[in-house]
């Protein structure tokens, strides 16, 4: 039976956290969760694009850009609108 080779790793070495960006780090808090149900229903749950069901929260003004979790600047879409928007990138 073949064995798995070993893995060399330095000493001290950890993996990396599961949500290494801290952009998005936030969106898995109780905090996101009431935000985002905050926007879905001032929204009616339709994407403020195309009218469609809307599932995504998206912030008008990018936060790396300078924009906050306000909810002025968050918007909900849909997902196709939200890839048109990000180039296809995607994203919550």
């Amino acid at each position: 039976m073949a064995s798995r080779s070993p893995q060399h790793r330095p000493a001290g070495w950890k993996p990396a956290p599961k949500y290494a960006d801290p952009l998005h780090r936030h969106y898995h808090t109780k905090a996101w969760q009431q935000i985002r149900q905050a926007v879905i229903a001032r929204d009616g749950g339709r994407c403020t694009v195309c009218r469609g069901p809307g599932n995504t929260v998206d912030h008008i003004r990018e936060v790396r850009d300078g924009g906050t979790d306000a909810l002025s600047n968050l918007r909900l879409m849909c997902g196709p609108c939200h890839n048109r928007r990000h180039g296809g990138r995607g994203g919550r």
